[in-house]
């Protein structure tokens, strides 16, 4: 904005020529008419006071130029229509006066329009401080209002984080600020103020205090950050997990002024990481089991196996002490060598044999023998089997001993 002009116009605007020319005219007539009519009536006239009048009115309002010529023709009216027989002296005397007059109204009218400069330099000066205390009051509400949104958002923030902010100069052990999570957090109410650092410190787990306030004084004596986890016991005897993180404030000398921080109510999170590792603990036993099972299903069936070569050498040796014991010793059923034949092929554990089986029941027993790897690694087996019996010519090992045909070694798979 251009201010000094603005002053231009505010200061008054003088008239235009002819208006103030024109006022000196019609002043000093007015003042010749007062002082006729004065005569008229055989009073005193008082001319003189009348065309000092008439001057100081046009020196104000027509300014300097239309002022002088006012007092000129007061002082030629005077001569020629009230005292035209007045002596030299009286009329320099009184045209001095008239002189004088003008001077001082000279100087009145300086000084008036320097004041009214002034007036509106100093208008504009003061309508300038107040439209930019305007625009600062206007900026300052718009920083307030947006400091103000700024806050509830963090506020906002905190109360769903569960955060809350401190700020605690241990100098003087008292606590200069807590947001209003960090009341919530800590078990205490904000219409009570900050709380001492001592009665703070004393909601603590008593477990906890110990070594809080070792962590404390290390972290003041090396003017460096601390993180905390300890517990916190609220009036109503809850037990909750708390997350402190300190942050040293320096001055510029390097003296630990404060430490601000924040505090976190970690408890869900430590009941989740809890439950987490109890979960993991529980697969690790049920994966304990299932090895001892897989390991169980597997001695099972060593023992199976070494059991029925050596159930089938003594159902041998029985049968080759009855054919001896005869009373006719069968000798031929009962010559070494083909023990000897069979004993070999124990360790064969069988011999092939061509048999029809059925493939129902060999499936079916397939899936017996591998349900134990099935279960461990999840797999689950769904049969569709065909409604009649099909059955198929297969090799089969046979328990020499056993003298078993392939029946039966498919019901010892099925076991």
């Amino acid at each position: 904005m251009a201010y000094p002009d603005k002053a231009k116009w505010i200061v008054r605007r003088p008239a235009s020529v002819v208006m103030r020319y024109g006022l000196a005219l019609v002043s000093v007539a007015a003042a010749r008419a007062l002082a006729q009519t004065f005569l008229y009536f055989h009073l005193p006239q008082p001319f003189t006071v009348l065309a000092l009048s008439a001057i100081a009115l046009t020196f104000w309002y027509g300014g300097t130029i239309p002022g002088i010529l006012a007092a000129l023709l007061s002082s030629v009216v005077r001569s020629y229509f009230f005292e035209p027989d007045i002596n030299i002296v009286s009329r320099a005397v009184y045209d001095l006066v008239f002189l004088i007059f003008a001077l001082l109204m000279t100087r009145v009218t300086q000084a008036r329009n320097e004041l009214e400069v002034r007036v509106a330099e100093r208008t504009v000066e003061l309508t300038r401080s107040n439209e930019e205390l305007k625009l600062e009051i206007a900026e300052r509400k718009q920083a307030e209002e947006t400091l103000r949104q700024s806050e509830a958002y963090l506020a906002e923030a905190q109360r769903l984080s569960h955060t809350g902010s401190w700020a605690w100069p241990p100098a003087t052990g008292e606590i200069r600020y807590w947001s209003e999570e960090c009341y919530r957090v800590l078990g205490f109410d904000a219409r009570d103020g900050v709380p001492r650092f001592e009665t703070f410190f004393q909601r603590i787990h008593p477990d906890d205090q110990v070594r809080i306030t070792e962590s404390i004084q290390r972290a003041r004596c090396e003017k460096a950050e601390f993180e905390l986890d300890f517990r916190i016991v609220h009036p109503c005897g809850e037990i909750r997990d708390i997350h402190a993180v300190g942050h040293p404030i320096l001055s510029p000398s390097g003296d630990l002024t404060e430490f601000v921080g924040t505090v976190i109510d970690i408890t869900e999170r430590k009941q989740a990481e809890e439950e987490r590792e109890r979960l993991r603990q529980a697969h690790a036993d049920l994966a304990h089991v299932n090895r001892v099972t897989t390991m169980g299903e597997l001695t099972a069936s060593l023992a199976h196996e070494v059991n029925q070569p050596i159930a089938a050498a003594l159902t041998n040796a029985n049968t080759c002490i009855r054919w001896l014991t005869r009373d006719h010793p069968d000798v031929g059923e009962a010559r070494a060598a083909e023990i000897v034949s069979r004993i070999r092929l124990l360790f064969q554990k069988g011999t092939p044999e061509r048999a029809l089986v059925d493939v129902n029941e060999v499936i079916r027993a397939t899936i017996v023998l591998l349900h134990s790897e099935a279960t461990r690694y999840s797999i689950l087996v769904r049969t569709e089997l065909a409604a009649d019996r099909t059955q198929v010519l297969v090799l089969c090992f046979i328990n020499v001993f056993t003298g078993g045909t392939a029946s039966s070694a498919l019901k010892r798979l099925k076991k």
